[in-house]
């Protein structure tokens, strides 16, 4: 699992997530993110036909989860490295194929939660070389030549 990043799009704490107003967390899927790694993975299994792919060090791949009766993204969840508490749930899409793909999926997400939280706090989207051409540009995100990402906050954290 240390190579996800490299392999696969992720988008960490994504369009799943909401606020919950009896709770001082976030949710995914209504469950707030916090609590042991491992109660939280069991309450993301129940609730879906996916099972624990890997487990490495404070991190647990689950999947695959079905969309349009295809296999089509992964849950990361996380904890802290210190103590059994999760503090980061992230979805991987490795069923994506070329830039256009993974760009439109940014794309959606991001006005998904721009809806949900208003106006993003920051947002960056760039190559290191602006002239790139399309054929070049997933290569070149996946060896950090690009910078994707964008930052919501609300009271309760970061998406």
């Amino acid at each position: 699992m240390k190579t996800l990043n490299t392999i696969f799009l992720s988008i960490a704490a994504s369009l799943l997530m909401s606020a919950c107003t009896s709770s001082d967390h976030m949710t995914f899927w209504g469950d707030p993110i916090d609590g042991p790694k491992q109660e939280f993975v069991r309450k993301m299994l129940k609730k879906t036909d996916a099972v624990v792919q890997d487990n490495i060090g404070n991190q647990t791949l689950i999947g695959p989860f079905k969309h349009d009766h295809q296999d089509s993204y992964f849950l990361v969840v996380e904890s802290k490295p210190d103590v059994d508490v999760v503090n980061k749930v992230a979805l991987l899409y490795p069923s994506l194929h070329g830039w256009n793909e993974y760009e439109t999926k940014y794309n959606e997400m991001k006005k998904e939660l721009t809806q949900k939280y208003g106006e993003p706090v920051g947002s960056v989207e760039q190559f290191s070389d602006p002239n790139i051409k399309t054929r070049d540009k997933l290569s070149k995100f996946f060896v950090k030549e690009a910078q994707y990402s964008t930052l919501f906050n609300d009271e309760k954290g970061s998406v």
